[in-house]
């Protein structure tokens, strides 16, 4: 029985030596809070038990949709946008560092910067260049901004961001399609 239960300790703490990173992740070694290595590749590899802790980060493209939000226009209308963004984190160090290894924490951090840039484009254009004219010009110089400042910042790469919807708020849509109605009923 105690060469049981002997047998059994050895192999836990055999088995907490060994981590493992998939093709998908990326890991940083942790020693009582700081960072040892911040560049853990996939594969197998071994830790000093009770010491080490691996903090694993996925490295696919991520997905973050943003907030429906009221931009006003060059002309003083508002318009609702929803737009999402396209990212990954590419310097694991600085990420962890900023975010603590936190997706939320760096999804919220990146769309706070993704709205206030996209405030700023929406304020230097006209309706008619959101909606249709200058749209793919402003998603494009909207990423490059972003990307870099994001970074900068976090640590993480922006690959793209896109407009999903452009609507009139609820009273001025109202008042479009009331005017429409109008106009049709007096053609008829």
């Amino acid at each position: 029985m105690q060469a049981l239960s002997i047998t059994l300790i050895v192999l836990s703490i055999l088995s907490s030596t060994v981590y493992t990173i998939r093709e998908t992740q990326r890991g940083i070694l942790v020693q009582f809070g700081e960072i040892i290595d911040a560049n853990l590749s996939a594969g197998i590899g071994l830790k000093i038990p009770f010491m080490h802790e691996i903090k694993k980060f996925d490295i696919r493209t991520q997905v973050s949709d943003t907030e429906r939000t009221e931009y006003l226009t060059q002309e003083n209308k508002f318009l609702i946008v929803d737009s999402y963004v396209l990212w990954r984190i590419v310097d694991l160090k600085k990420y962890f560092t900023v975010t603590g290894g936190v997706g939320s924490k760096a999804e919220s951090l990146l769309m706070a910067r993704v709205n206030d840039s996209l405030k700023n484009k929406v304020s230097e254009r006209t309706v008619h260049e959101v909606v249709a004219g200058q749209r793919d010009q402003m998603m494009l110089q909207l990423t490059q901004e972003t990307n870099t400042l994001a970074k900068k910042e976090f640590g993480i790469e922006v690959v793209d961001v896109r407009v999903k919807r452009v609507d009139f708020p609820e009273s001025i849509s109202e008042s479009i399609y009331n005017r429409m109605r109008t106009e049709r009923e007096r053609e008829a």
